[in-house]
């Protein structure tokens, strides 16, 4: 565990952890072993819960419901307007109740309603529907990070995190494959492809929701499989529109769905292999900054209208090789400077309700007239990485200066000061040292 959870300072003492190196990688395991499988599912469920319209956009979807102009735009973009407003209050509820009690409500809730998905009529009725999935799903990422916090080092965050995210990258792979699949049910109960997909997917997530009840381990002051030594211890573009950026390619929609698969998985690949290596090396700006400029270079090959469905192709893989790590880094180096476990958990909420505000402006970039090179879209998206670039750059230089001026006076931090004004300034406090 990395802080007390009164909110109380933190220094790098807690990266001792303990002693014995040994015991502390066997508690490690143990707690990889019963916290992440679970975790990386729900993951998994949540972001194919979120996408899966965009596979449904392939079919007859938005003839059935009549949708024209930019409806099927603010269909996406209402999702996260609801996943905005609930993000910060969720984490709140789950700082209060018990992590497997809030976490599997979320998922059972969300699941509800991609279900109800399949059975609206018209615009309105999936306006309203696809803003309570992101009402209910907004719990998961930010409530995932500050559970994560309660229980790993700041040194082991950044993996788990991109364990996490392998999950959502496994789902953009297996949803062109699962589409492609439950589509092919068209007619069955007289049910069309898409509703067979929002139904089948949603199930699927209401099942788990059951299950996660009993499985999640709550924090660890109070979960019951530790010894009584262990508890001691732009990327929304990209996600939604991947189907429909490679049908512009020139595929039909059944290959669209199948070639989506590829640059998903390099991403999840990607992320992995980089936060294991941010661990290893304490080391969160500078890989934020290096694979943020691999995935401006996949926009800039997107972006060339010379260039062949091939090398378009390749851009698209290499955005999501470089995007989804420098996302999953960015997350863990807030949560790591970040001190006290309520502070941490709702800055993990704004930081993310904040992120997720780029998925309302994904659904509008992305428009119908500019098919099949969706160059205005894609422009955007690699603006707001050259300006993330540069953000992480300064931040980085932030956090450099603060530690030097910690190390150089210490007490200036703490002239003034009262012992319990002092004992609560959690990141300002001279012994915390921001991870670089």
């Amino acid at each position: 565990m990395s802080d007390s959870k009164d909110g109380t300072t933190v220094t790098d003492t807690d990266e001792k952890f303990v002693e014995d190196k040994e015991f502390e990688k066997k508690l490690v395991r143990k707690m990889d072993f019963r916290i992440m499988p679970l975790l990386i599912l729900l993951y998994f469920l949540a972001f194919l819960d979120r996408v899966n319209i965009g596979n449904a956009k392939l079919t007859t979807m938005e003839k059935d419901l009549g949708l024209v102009g930019t409806e099927f735009n603010w269909a996406l973009s209402i999702f996260f307007i609801g996943y905005i407003s609930f993000e910060v209050p969720s984490n709140i509820a789950l700082i209060k109740t018990s992590a497997y009690l809030w976490i599997a409500f979320i998922m059972f809730t969300w699941g509800v309603m991609v279900i109800l998905i399949a059975f609206v009529k018209n615009f309105g009725g999936l306006l309203v529907v696809r803003f309570f999935v992101g009402a209910c799903e907004a719990g998961l990422a930010p409530g995932a990070v500050y559970y994560l916090a309660t229980w790993y080092k700041r040194s082991e965050l950044n993996a788990r995190i991109a364990y996490c995210s392998i999950g959502n990258s496994f789902a953009g792979s297996f949803s062109g494959l699962l589409a492609f699949s439950l589509i092919k049910l068209e007619g069955k109960l007289n049910l069309k492809g898409w509703q067979w997909l929002f139904l089948v997917e949603g199930l699927i997530s209401v099942i788990v929701a059951i299950a996660a009840y009993f499985f999640i381990s709550d924090y660890p002051e109070k979960s019951r499989w530790l010894t009584d030594k262990e508890p001691s211890i732009s990327v929304s573009s990209y996600q939604l529109f991947l189907p429909s950026i490679v049908n512009g390619m020139g595929f039909n929609y059944v290959i669209s769905q199948l070639f989506s698969i590829p640059p998903f998985f390099c991403a999840g690949v990607s992320t992995i292999i980089v936060a294991i290596i941010s661990d290893r090396k304490r080391v969160r700006g500078p890989i934020m900054i290096l694979t943020s400029i691999i995935g401006i270079l996949g926009y800039i090959l997107l972006i060339i209208p010379s260039l062949s469905v091939p090398a378009k192709y390749v851009g698209a893989c290499i955005v999501g090789t470089g995007l989804v790590p420098a996302v999953t880094t960015a997350v863990a180096w807030i949560a790591n400077n970040i001190a006290g476990h309520a502070k941490r958990g709702i800055t993990a909420g704004m930081v993310l309700m904040s992120a997720n505000i780029g998925g309302i402006i994904a659904s509008q970039i992305y428009r119908q007239k500019d098919y099949p090179n969706y160059t205005f879209g894609n422009s955007i998206a690699l603006g707001c990485l050259v300006i993330a670039t540069c953000i992480a750059v300064l931040q980085y230089f932030i956090y450099k200066t603060l530690n030097e001026r910690k190390r150089k006076n210490p007490q200036s931090f703490l002239q003034g000061k009262s012992e319990e004004e002092i004992k609560n300034l959690g990141d300002l406090h001279p012994d915390f040292m921001y991870v670089l």
